[in-house]
C-alpha cells in the first residue's frame, strides 16, 4: 500500500501504445508483404501472430517499468537502482541534446543521472526537483 509520502510514476498508456505501433508496424507489414508475394497463408498468419505476440510482450514490459519516490529516496525497482536522499552530496540540472537530467553525486563519489523528460512526467519532475532542493 502506498504511503501518503510515496509517489509512483508509470509511463502513460498512450506512450506505450505509440511505442508499440511505431515499433511493430513495419515488421508486421513486412510479414504481410512476404506472405502476399509468396502466396502463402501460413507465412502470413504465423508471422503476423508472432509479431503481434512480440508487440504485446513489449507493451507489457514497458507498462511494468515504474519509478518510486518516497521519503528515503528514489528507486527503480525493475533495475534495482536507488538514490537515497541522505546520500546525495550535490545535484544540478543539466541539459543534454535538449533533454533535462539531474546529475547527482553521492557521498561515495558515484554519479547518477536521472531523466526529467519522461513522457507525462510533470509530477515526477516536480517531485525530484523538490526533494533535491533544485528550482525548475
Amino acid at each position: 500500500m502506498l504511503s501518503k509520502d510515496e509517489y509512483t510514476y508509470r509511463r502513460p498508456r498512450w506512450f506505450v501504445g505509440l511505442f508499440v505501433v511505431l515499433g511493430f508496424a513495419t515488421p508486421l507489414l513486412c510479414v504481410v508483404a512476404v506472405a502476399v508475394s509468396e502466396g502463402s497463408w501460413p507465412i502470413g498468419i504465423g508471422g503476423g501472430l508472432l509479431v503481434v505476440l512480440l508487440a504485446l510482450l513489449a507493451a507489457r514490459f514497458w507498462l511494468k517499468i515504474f519509478i518510486v519516490i518516497d521519503s528515503e529516496g528514489i528507486r527503480w525497482p525493475l533495475t534495482g537502482r536507488e538514490v537515497r536522499w541522505d546520500d546525495v552530496e550535490s545535484s544540478r540540472v543539466v541539459k543534454i541534446l535538449g533533454f533535462d537530467y539531474v546529475r547527482v553525486t553521492t557521498k561515495s563519489g558515484k554519479v547518477r543521472w536521472i531523466a526529467l523528460a519522461e513522457p507525462g512526467g510533470r509530477e515526477l519532475r516536480r517531485q525530484i526537483l523538490a526533494r533535491l532542493g533544485l528550482s525548475q
